[in-house]
């Protein structure tokens, strides 16, 4: 059984932005993501990522602290 199903949120385990799951297998999630002003990034069929790299929910937030350096996609 997959760990995600098509509409959640995940992020990757490493960093970077909020991402919707469109399909998802036993070993392949592909996801799509949004920037701030709503545009879509990547294929609209998904950008595939071995589901062992994603974490479910929405990413966390950066420390106000740190030096943003891409605030484009909400994240440094």
């Amino acid at each position: 059984m997959p760990l995600f199903k098509t509409g959640d949120v995940v992020h990757l385990a490493s960093g970077g932005p909020s991402m919707t799951v469109v399909t998802a297998d036993e070993e392949t999630v592909r996801c799509t993501y949004f920037d701030q002003e709503g545009n879509l990034y990547g294929n609209p069929d998904g950008i595939p990522f071995q589901s062992e790299l994603l974490r479910a929910g929405s990413a966390p937030s950066p420390d106000e602290s740190e030096e943003r350096e891409n605030t484009k996609f909400g994240y440094a």
